[in-house]
């Protein structure tokens, strides 16, 4: 047993007269801040199978934020043995190192027992499976947890870790997350260089510890664009590109920043957990582009509850075509992005990867990187995610498939639906892209955006649940009912009579097809309700939120206009291919 000399607080640590790098600590709460959510951080057991009796409380850390990936650091980092560090004290303790693979029973790798203060250094040897390392702490009387980590011997020479994040008006975000940062061990031993890329209003305060770099709206990929080439510049090997407004935890940009000392040739993703949800879900660990079908994107582990009994599938190690934006650790030495800064928003972190990934720099992403998300839609992302994934396709159209066939369904499904906010959408997106790369390069990204913007319905509120009735409330409903009979002109068959303006109008009129405010909730079943309903539900993913928007009659009009840009598109197809191909950098 070697035991570490130094503060829990720092970037490195001495281990047995070796300097150690810390990989990462165990966090004691990864609720990201909301209060509804349950904290997994470690799991307090009673009395699990090995427990004995004359321990009070135990504390398991077999958590997906806690656990150590072990087959992620051996192949990411080539480490072949790792160093648990642990700096607690309670009046009688057990400490225990265990492994587990997927759900079966753990196995016990090393343990120690003892009274008051433990300040100990554990090394564990590592393996190319899919397993992970956790701790296990049982004590009695009161407990005071100072460190509990991993750490490997310190690399020769450290180098700063690039982190750039891209904002627009949204200063709530950015500077609490900047804040965060500058708290990180990385920061604190000057290893962290933070370039904030402002494509809004200027920032309420400058803050100390970025630099600020002030530009147009140029979206998500003018600014990854803007920090990939500040920080390649610098001659950095690696940069982290943020979404300003991810919540992370203090631990978050340490362990990123460990592992970017020891990878080589891969790009580091992170998984996305739903901040403004309960559950402890994740949209994916990372995804693949399918290959046959447009607009296809096979996620990994998509929708893991980190909970739940099959969370043990993030352990595995995918190699990933990309990883989204919100956090990615980008290799400098990889090839450089080739794709058009016009490219604004959406599925540009899908075509960098994808890209990267054809000249052999894949997407590996770890679980014990999480950061949190909200998900909340906008409407002209249906544009930007038609129209860059045709740009996609069409840059990598020998590997890629694009489907005119399957155009024609969506289109197709569109005017059944009378979704026709989005066939706009979707006819607009395709007209831009039979424009060409060069109208795209020339093309002025906010009024593009502005035009797009104009093409969405409004948003209509979910009608509320109608509150229970008192007595009172059905004795006064009874009487206003009793009131309307007496007033009403009698016809045969009873009921009210219609005026005849009304009766002509529900059988002429388009207009008669949507109904006034509040919108009623319908079946997403386009024949059902393709006419007599008057809203279709605009769901936002994984959230219990969603949106109503109007159905319009004019619809099938522009599944003709679609049908003619699909036409248009197998005609040119060929000119199309090789133009976008001609603007991409070619392995």
């Amino acid at each position: 047993m070697t035991r570490p000399q130094d503060s829990a607080a720092a970037l490195t640590t001495k281990v047995g007269g070796t300097d150690h790098l810390i990989l990462m600590r165990c966090i004691e709460d990864d609720r990201f801040g909301n209060p509804d959510k349950v904290n997994g951080a470690y799991i307090d057991r009673d009395a699990p199978h090995f427990v004995t009796s004359e321990h009070r409380r135990t504390r398991s850390y077999d958590s997906v934020l806690n656990a150590l990936p072990v087959e992620h650091y051996h192949r990411i980092c080539g480490l072949e043995e790792v160093t648990g560090l642990a700096r607690f004290s309670a009046p009688s303790w057990r400490l225990r190192i265990l492994t587990r693979t997927a759900n079966l029973a753990p196995e016990l790798l090393h343990e120690e027992t003892g009274t008051g203060v433990a300040d100990l250094a554990l090394p564990v040897a590592l393996s190319g499976k899919p397993y992970r390392l956790y701790f296990e702490l049982s004590w009695a009387g009161a407990l005071s947890v100072d460190l509990l980590a991993w750490s490997a011997p310190k690399p020769d020479r450290l180098q700063p870790l690039g982190v750039s994040i891209t904002t627009y008006n949204k200063a709530a975000y950015l500077l609490p997350n900047l804040a965060t940062l500058a708290e990180s061990a990385a920061y604190g031993a000057g290893m962290l260089d933070i370039l904030v890329v402002n494509n809004g209003d200027p920032l309420p305060e400058a803050p100390d510890m970025a630099e600020v770099k002030p530009l147009p709206n140029v979206g998500g990929t003018g600014g990854f664009l803007a920090g990939h080439a500040h920080f390649r510049k610098k001659g950095y090997r690696h940069f982290v590109i943020m979404d300003d407004d991810i919540a992370i935890l203090p631990d978050f940009i340490d362990r990123l920043y460990a592992m970017s000392c020891f990878a080589r040739g891969m790009h580091v993703g992170t998984m996305a957990e739903i901040l403004n949800t309960a559950g402890r879900i994740v949209k994916e660990q990372g995804a693949n582009v399918s290959a046959s079908h447009t607009f296809g994107i096979d996620l990994i582990n998509p929708f893991t509850d980190l909970q739940g009994w099959d969370r043990h599938r993030v352990y595995g190690f995918y190699e990933a075509d990309f990883s989204g934006w919100w956090s990615l650790m980008v290799d400098l030495d990889g090839p450089a992005p080739a794709m058009p800064e016009k490219q604004f928003i959406k599925r540009d972190d899908i075509m960098f990867g994808y890209e990267s990934r054809r000249q052999d720099v894949v997407t590996v992403v770890p679980p014990n990187l999480v950061v949190a998300h909200g998900e909340e839609g906008a409407p002209a992302y249906y544009y930007y995610d038609i129209r860059n994934d045709l740009i996609l396709r069409a840059r990598n159209a020998d590997r890629l498939s694009l489907s005119l066939k399957q155009l024609v369904r969506i289109a197709g499904y569109l005017m059944l639906s009378l979704q026709a906010d989005r066939q706009k959408m979707f006819n607009a997106a395709l007209a831009d892209f039979l424009a060409g790369p060069a109208a795209l390069q020339a093309s002025d990204i906010g009024q593009t955006l502005k035009r797009v913007r104009a093409m969405a319905s409004r948003p209509q509120p979910i009608p509320p649940q109608p509150k229970a009735l008192t007595a009172r409330d059905l004795a006064q409903e009874a009487e206003a009912s009793d009131q309307s009979r007496k007033q009403a002109r009698p016809r045969l068959g009873g009921g009210d009579r219609p005026p005849p303006r009304a009766l002509l109008r529900d059988w002429i009129t388009p207009s008669a097809w949507s109904t006034s405010d509040p919108l009623p909730i319908v079946e997403s079943n386009p024949l059902l309700h393709a006419r007599g309903q008057g809203a279709y539900l605009d769901v936002i993913p994984f959230t219990d939120t969603a949106y109503l928007r109007k159905r319009q009659a004019a619809a099938p009009f522009r599944f003709l206009h679609a049908l003619w840009l699909i036409a248009r598109l197998y005609g040119g197809r060929k000119r199309l291919l090789k133009a976008y191909k001609d603007g991409r950098t070619t392995p």
